[in-house]
């Protein structure tokens, strides 16, 4: 399946696939977009809900052996943002990283080129605001 359309129209019947796991989503409307992580019920997780404007995004926390959490975190950022909506999605990842002093994995599908030497980052930066 390439779209969540796809899974909607078929019922959710892969969740009876993959019961050996938990199902997380954000934003799953029908419209073919939306965030999803698939979580091994072997792991002790919650989810965690950021209160701002931006959707597209599902975020736990897993919790280790040592009561040590992870925060991990899937985002989509269309190609066709706005600068409102980056904002946005800075503003959820700023969030995580000021609220959760633990290791963090983001994972998705951001758009964007992620310079490497301070001049890009820079530059990327100021072409990113415009």
């Amino acid at each position: 399946m390439d779209r969540w359309t796809d899974y909607l129209e078929c019922g959710g019947q892969i969740d009876a696939i993959y019961t050996d796991f938990n199902f997380y989503s954000s934003n799953l409307n029908g419209s073919g977009r939306g965030v999803a992580l698939y979580i091994s019920k072997e792991l002790s997780f919650k989810q965690i809900y950021v209160d701002v404007e931006y959707v597209d995004f599902v975020v736990v926390s897993l919790i280790g052996n040592d009561k040590n959490s992870t925060i991990v975190g899937n985002f989509y950022r269309s190609p066709s943002s706005s600068a409102e909506a980056n904002d946005r999605l800075m503003s959820v990842i700023d969030t995580l990283c000021s609220n959760y002093k633990c290791p963090k994995i983001f994972l998705g599908d951001f758009k964007v080129i992620v310079p490497t030497s301070s001049a890009c980052r820079e530059s990327a930066a100021y072409s990113a605001a415009e």
